[in-house]
């Protein structure tokens, strides 16, 4: 005997999914003895989010509605909300010292790789010694210890993170710190 399929349901029925990443949806399909438990799986706006072979892929920042269709009609649907992906964690990659007049840019290595807004304010908090420009530029000035800092931004205003590098010699040899 043929047991029809009569609802279809996403659990949870709402999600938020990074900028390029992947969700694989749970569908509980009622009842379970379903004799042709086949849905498909479409999104209302493919700018936001796809469909890949039943794995919905985040595109760009906003919201879709995806919906499971079963053959026999039954809909569900799951609202997606695509978000930035933000850093967990930032690292400032950065020579051990420089000499005076020398410059390095300093790059930051992002957790995860797949941040969205790869933006950071940078400082220094001795600027008779070392200056940064806003692109992480590092120039030596004076002999000394410096303390570089990045801070990370996410979407504009919001400040996700400081990482102090921690005091860095800005000359050629070591020197003792007298604190």
């Amino acid at each position: 005997k043929e047991v029809f399929l009569k609802d279809l349901k996403f659990n949870p029925t709402s999600i938020d999914l990074g900028i390029g990443n992947t969700y694989s949806p749970e569908l509980k399909i009622i009842p379970e003895n379903t004799t042709y438990p086949k849905y498909t799986l479409s999104t209302d706006n493919e700018e936001i989010a796809t469909i890949d072979n039943g794995t919905i892929v985040g595109i760009k920042e906003g919201q879709a509605i995806v919906t499971a269709t079963s053959d026999n009609g039954i809909k569900a649907e799951l609202e997606v909300n695509v978000v930035p992906v933000l850093a967990d964690n930032i690292e400032i990659i950065a020579p051990k010292s420089l000499k005076i007049s020398d410059t390095e840019q300093l790059e930051i290595k992002w957790n995860p790789e797949n941040v969205t807004y790869k933006d950071a304010e940078w400082s220094v908090d001795d600027t008779s010694l070392a200056s940064i420009s806003n692109s992480g530029e590092l120039k030596c000035i004076h002999d000394g210890l410096v303390t570089v800092t990045a801070k990370e931004k996410s979407n504009g205003k919001r400040i996700r993170q400081i990482k102090d590098y921690g005091r860095r010699h800005v000359q050629g040899r070591q020197r003792e710190n007298s604190h």
